[in-house]
């Protein structure tokens, strides 16, 4: 079996290095690729990608799976989405997932366990693990609460409906066969939410999602990240996702909460009111939120 891995980059200087030595140090009985689609970076990312390209062309890189094929880019491109696509069809794998260039796996057996996971559930097409938070040293911040209460096995229906109002499955924790890709592929017009989007598809087209209680990935939290700075857009975007597929339920007010509070810090010293607003709204999202995680 072979995994492709992508990684779509844009300026992530700081952090690629340590995604490259978190892909290449899986160990496992299993083929790895690694594809970096870099967007044209300005900064050090290339530089640093075309070191590691020399050591796997030279051989001089100790890896601990089968064999490793390394392919990488850099140009501009239309966004992330665009990159992943870019990257998906030029892989060669029969389980495909991504990492962005600033997170990292859990593990050097992190890609064993999945492939574990796939030979464990045959029938599995995508296969979701668990998820750290980390910060920008590496250090775990929390894990990813919803996910972590679902059994092990086959998420039931019901679960696969609550999908449709939070975006639950972890990017950096799940990955899928290659058919996964071809039947649904990466939508380019969404920016922020192009893995939730995908999540939902494969459900609708039949495909079946089965969780391993093994922690897989771990999602960087950092101020530059496309999620911290989304702000408004990102909100937007999320009430674009409801619109498309119907979706009225608990996690809308969570969204609207979001967009709100967003709307008003651009508003000069609301003083009193304001704060207090926020704190009711606060209480209100917390709890819609905790009714709305699976029972364990």
């Amino acid at each position: 079996m072979k995994i492709s891995i992508v990684t779509p980059s844009f300026n992530q200087a700081e952090f690629i290095e340590r995604t490259i030595l978190s892909i290449w140090s899986q160990e496992g009985d299993f083929e790895l690729e690694h594809i970096i689609a870099d967007g044209g970076s300005t900064d050090d990312s290339v530089k640093i990608i075309k070191k590691y390209d020399e050591l796997y062309k030279n051989k001089k890189f100790n890896f601990k799976c089968k064999k490793v094929t390394f392919k990488w880019w850099s140009k501009k491109d239309k966004g992330q989405s665009d990159a992943l696509n870019k990257g998906f069809k030029a892989s060669k794998g029969d389980i495909l997932g991504w990492l962005n260039s600033d997170d990292t796996f859990c593990s050097n057996h992190s890609l064993k366990k999945v492939f574990q996971a796939f030979q464990k559930y045959s029938e599995a097409d995508i296969i979701v693990g668990n998820l750290y938070y980390i910060d920008v040293n590496d250090k775990h911040k929390n894990k990813s609460e919803y996910i972590s209460e679902l059994p092990e096995g086959l998420i039931s229906e019901k679960e696969m409906k609550n999908l449709y109002q939070i975006d639950y499955i972890p990017q950096p924790s799940t990955l899928f066969k290659k058919e996964v890709y071809e039947k649904c592929n990466i939508d380019e017009n969404w920016y922020y939410a192009m893995d939730w989007d995908l999540w939902v598809t494969a459900h609708r087209k039949g495909f079946k999602i089965y969780k391993t209680d093994d922690f897989i990935g771990n999602l960087r939290v950092q101020e530059n990240a496309k999620t911290t700075i989304g702000g408004i857009k990102m909100y937007r975007e999320k009430l674009k996702f409801y619109k498309k597929y119907k979706t009225w339920g608990l996690n809308r007010v969570n969204c609207y909460f979001f967009f709100i509070q967003h709307s008003l810090n651009k508003i000069p010293v609301l003083g009193t009111l304001f704060e207090v607003f926020v704190k009711l709204l606060g209480k209100l999202r917390r709890f819609l939120f905790k009714k709305s995680l699976p029972v364990s």
